[in-house]
């Protein structure tokens, strides 16, 4: 791995190689509308992490069509247009119910324009709690992935809408599983 492509920074607290894997940063650079995307993602992100407090670790960015067929990414994922990321936090158990609904909240009461926002579920020691998020800008151009706030169960492939309180909706989801 080059020290260049490891240092290549987008903003104060995320590199370009969080959001991009090394086969795939040469595509990246050369194309502009998805280097731009993910610097925008970046930059949202960024005063997330300024909100909340707690470093954001990216655990996928943009992928290419074979990386995303391959992890079971919709076909038309907004991961192939440098436009999504998955996060998780390094993070108490006991912190992760406030941390969520901040998490909502940014997003919610931010002029930032949401495609869509899916918060994960996981159960820990008998009681659900957030596990990780996945954000994307809109990524159709006819707007019909807009505001979209999602929960869902870890590996289900479940999802419920909801409107203010993703733990309402959480409770939603696991009665019809």
């Amino acid at each position: 791995m080059s020290n260049t492509y490891t240092q290549i920074k987008i903003n104060e607290f995320f590199t370009l190689k969080e959001f991009v894997a090394e086969e795939d940063l040469k595509a990246v650079l050369s194309n502009p509308f998805i280097l731009s995307n993910i610097i925008e993602l970046a930059d949202i992100l960024e005063r997330l992490r300024k909100k909340i407090g707690k470093p954001l670790i990216i655990t996928s960015g943009y992928r290419n069509p074979e990386k995303n067929k391959k992890v079971g990414g919709a076909d038309k994922s907004a991961h192939l247009l440098g436009k999504a990321c998955d996060w998780t936090l390094e993070w108490e158990l006991h912190e992760r119910e406030n941390i969520t609904r901040n998490i909502v909240d940014f997003f919610r009461n931010n002029d930032y324009i949401v495609g869509e926002f899916i918060c994960y579920f996981k159960n820990y020691q008998g009681k659900w709690l957030p596990s990780r998020f996945h954000f994307a800008t809109p990524f159709y151009a006819d707007g019909i992935k807009h505001k979209v706030f999602l929960v869902s169960i870890e590996k289900t492939k479940k999802y419920k809408p909801f409107l203010s309180d993703p733990f309402l909706a959480l409770q939603q989801l696991i009665g019809l599983i």
